[in-house]
């Protein structure tokens, strides 16, 4: 079997923003990505809503992956392909970043 670790933000997680729920299994793009590809396929949601990808989160190192990715990598076995959807909410105006400071945050993230 070969495993796929989706590692993102609210858009992997599956959040769903008309009621701030989570959308069930069947709807979440993970899961129909599991499906599709068959029982020859372990899809591992590795999602979080807030998570930013390169700059520091107020909410901790479980919702930064530039400090958290290294941790999850290291302990996982066996990952055949890593799907990264990460990013979006560094671009929230509280962190007034740069097309640089992006451009060197995901490049840092892919080198992990």
């Amino acid at each position: 079997m070969k495993n796929i670790i989706c590692y993102g933000d609210s858009n992997t997680f599956g959040f769903n923003p008309k009621d701030g729920s989570r959308y069930d299994k069947d709807t979440r793009w993970t899961s129909i990505l599991q499906k599709k590809l068959g029982t020859e396929y372990n899809v591992i949601n590795e999602g979080m809503c807030d998570r930013t990808g390169f700059v520091g989160n107020s909410n901790g190192d479980l919702f930064s992956a530039q400090k958290h990715f290294p941790q999850l990598i290291s302990q996982s076995e066996n990952i055949d392909t890593l799907i990264l959807w990460i990013g979006t909410n560094d671009l929230q105006f509280q962190y007034a970043i740069n097309i640089e400071t992006v451009e060197k945050g995901l490049e840092n993230l892919i080198k992990l």
